[in-house]
């Protein structure tokens, strides 16, 4: 009798221990879509990705201002057009930056993450990935968050979702806020 009991005692833990086993790789599953869904850029309300023509739609619809530093400088090619941006508040801009998932690929430290760390970019010059450089001003964050393929940081992949169509300008100026105060 007790070793009828010792085999089914052993086959009841070998199941515990494949549920376990189990229940980790399903743990491990979701924390990846998880990872996964903040990375590229969808939010809950199944809001998708806009189509090219209609980002350079809105591009263009865009009202804009003088070049702020009035310098070749700021955009490669001397094309300096900066986006006309409501005044951003910091605090707003952290919180965002929590909740899209940006400090998962930028740190706020100076440590290199995925991203650039964002701890002293504001104002400062940028080497590009095609031998540019450019000054991290407004119209270079706001390119960046809205189209970040067009300047990639050099020693960085593409690989930053476009958040046009999850971001407003008032949100992009809270993030270039919170951005700012990272000197």
């Amino acid at each position: 009798m007790s070793e009828i009991q010792g085999k089914v005692d052993s086959a009841s833990r070998l199941r515990r221990a494949r549920s376990l086993a189990l229940m980790a790789i399903v743990a491990a599953l979701l924390m990846l879509v998880s990872l996964l869904a903040a990375c590229t850029g969808n939010d809950d309300s199944g809001t998708s990705h806009e189509t090219l023509a209609t980002m350079e739609a809105r591009r263009s619809a865009v009202p804009t201002s003088p070049p702020s530093t009035g310098s070749p400088e700021a955009s490669p090619g001397g094309e300096s057009s900066p986006v006309a941006l409501p005044e951003g508040n910091a605090e707003n801009g952290k919180a965002l930056a929590t909740s899209l998932g940006c400090v998962a690929c930028h740190s706020t430290d100076g440590s290199k993450l995925t991203g650039p760390s964002w701890k002293g970019l504001y104002g400062h010059e940028v080497k590009l990935a095609d031998g540019s450089t450019t000054t991290a001003d407004e119209t270079y964050i706001h390119t960046a968050i809205m189209d970040p393929n067009k300047q990639v940081v050099d020693g960085f992949s593409p690989i930053m979702p476009n958040f046009s169509a999850q971001l407003d300008d008032q949100k992009v100026a809270d993030l270039i806020a919170y951005i700012k105060s990272l000197q």
